[in-house]
Order: structure tokens, then sequence, then C-alpha cells
């Protein structure tokens, strides 16, 4: 029995570890999604943020608002938004820029 609860948690904490990736057409159904519900259209993605071979995050714009959608599987779909505004990398204050 201890073998098997053994093995069952090995097993279970392999497929945790496990990157779990979301593509771009899959954030986008996301945002689509987060938008529609707020009666806005999405406009287009804004920025893609990557940790050398993994993407960690997509930015979406929408008409008023944007959304920031998580690139794992693992984590919440929408980890930020604002239903005002939009955003621009250019704009953004020099501490956001590091944590992008």
């Amino acid at each position: 029995m201890k073998k098997i609860f053994v093995l069952l948690s090995v097993i279970w904490f392999t497929q945790i570890a496990v990157s779990q990736q979301v593509s771009f057409k899959e954030a986008q159904t996301v945002a689509q999604n987060f938008f529609s519900k707020q009666h806005k259209s999405l406009v287009n993605c804004v920025y893609v943020s990557k940790n050398k071979n993994d993407t960690l995050f997509y930015i979406f714009n929408a008409t008023d608002g944007f959304v920031v959608i998580a690139a794992d599987k693992r984590s919440v779909p929408v980890l930020a938004f604002s239903d005002k505004g939009s955003f621009d990398k250019q704009e953004i204050i020099a501490p956001v820029r590091m944590w992008l």
C-alpha cells in the first residue's frame, strides 16, 4: 500500500511540474471570451512576455481596457485586467517594465 501511494505521488508531482503552455490562439480565445462578457471587442495582442524558450503571458487590448492572459495552463487564465484605457509598453513605469 505504501509503495502504491509513493508511486502515485511521484506521478502526480511529475504531472504538476511539467509546463502546460497556452498557445497564442488559445490565449486569444480566452481574451475574446473575457471581453465579450463586458461587451467590448478585442483589438489585438500588444505584448508577449517570454523567458528563454517559454512564453509567460500575453497582453491584449480591447476598445476600452486590456487583459493579461497566462501562458501556462497551471495558472488562472486571467492574471490581470483593466476596464479603462489601454496597455502601451512605451508608457509604463520602470518597476512594472522590470516585472514584464
